[in-house]
């Protein structure tokens, strides 16, 4: 499940944070925030979480 927040203030930045839904409830995987009124929320959340993958496996993100 995608959350994506709009500020009302100036600018119209945007947040979003990602969550896995399964029975034993709703978690948290991945947040980015602050980010321009145009950019794809959905894009930035997955390349964070292909980063956090590459390091959990001891891999390079260069």
């Amino acid at each position: 499940m995608i959350v994506k927040i709009r500020s009302v203030g100036s600018g119209g930045y945007v947040s979003a944070r990602a969550y896995v839904v399964n029975k034993n409830g709703i978690h948290p995987v991945a947040t980015v925030g602050d980010q321009q009124p145009q950019t794809d929320v959905v894009a930035a959340l997955k390349k964070q979480l292909a980063t956090r993958s590459k390091s959990r496996a001891g891999l390079s993100t260069n």
